[in-house]
């Protein structure tokens, strides 16, 4: 008789295919004596006769008891309990978001019409200040330059994010 058993939990068993919950059932079912399946028609039912062969195995052959071994107790000094709680590291902070409700103004541009930037100065001077805006015409009017797809807000975002950092636009909350 094997001496290292593994023993299963329903979420171990329910993560195996239909096959192997048989197969596991099967040496369970040799082990006590009971009678093989060849076959279950159902995953829940096989994983219930495999509990159930399982409890019965272990009632018939318990696990030999262990001593626990306790680990020794490590005492701390006043200096090291005190550098312990300073060392708690502080929460992280949520990278911040790109701000839709922003205004955007022109710094210094010399973009032609057909680009983006230039689309974005367009409708600057048309009146649309506030970013959330200024996405909607981009993703309505503009096409990606190579493959001419349709873009997404995330690209639109991208792009105005790029002409801040570059300067040509300034975004004011």
């Amino acid at each position: 008789m094997s001496t290292s058993i593994t023993t299963h939990t329903i979420t171990s068993l329910n993560g195996l295919t239909l096959n192997t919950i048989t197969a596991i059932n099967n040496h369970f079912a040799n082990l006590v004596g009971a009678k093989q399946t060849k076959r279950f028609g159902t995953k829940p039912a096989a994983i219930k006769k495999c509990l159930l062969n399982q409890e019965e195995f272990n009632t018939k052959f318990p696990a030999p008891k262990v001593e626990a071994t306790t680990a020794p107790k490590v005492k701390f000094t006043a200096k090291e309990v005190t550098m312990l709680k300073a060392f708690t590291p502080a929460p992280k902070e949520k990278a911040s978001r790109f701000d839709l409700t922003a205004t955007l103004s022109i710094n210094n541009s010399t973009a032609k019409k057909e680009s983006i930037e230039g689309l974005i100065v367009s409708s600057i001077n048309g009146g649309l200040v506030i970013v959330s805006e200024v996405i909607i015409i981009i993703v309505n009017n503009f096409k990606r330059p190579r493959s001419e797809k349709n873009v997404d807000e995330a690209f639109a975002i991208r792009k105005i994010k790029r002409l801040v950092k570059k300067g040509k636009l300034t975004l004011t909350k």
